[in-house]
């Protein structure tokens, strides 16, 4: 997820990493917005974010990423 992604906007694997923790995983419920850190994440949670990553790339920029077991030629 996070090549194909880097790769479509020219970002380093960390810069899309943060770039994707920020948009989906940040929690503005306090005094200063916080980003969770996806190793704190349970599986399903993960799952759930991997699957707004997924969705939202397609939507939006009509880029597919695979799932984990799936072929994909970067």
């Amino acid at each position: 997820m996070i090549p194909i992604l880097g790769n479509y906007f020219g970002m380093t694997h960390n810069e899309t990493h943060e770039a994707l923790k920020w948009h989906f995983l940040r929690k503005e419920d306090k005094k200063i917005p916080t980003i969770r850190s996806t190793t704190d994440l349970s599986t399903v949670e993960f799952e759930e974010y991997m699957k707004q990553v997924r969705v939202w790339a397609s939507e939006e920029f009509g880029t597919y990423i695979p799932q984990p077991n799936e072929p994909y030629e970067y």
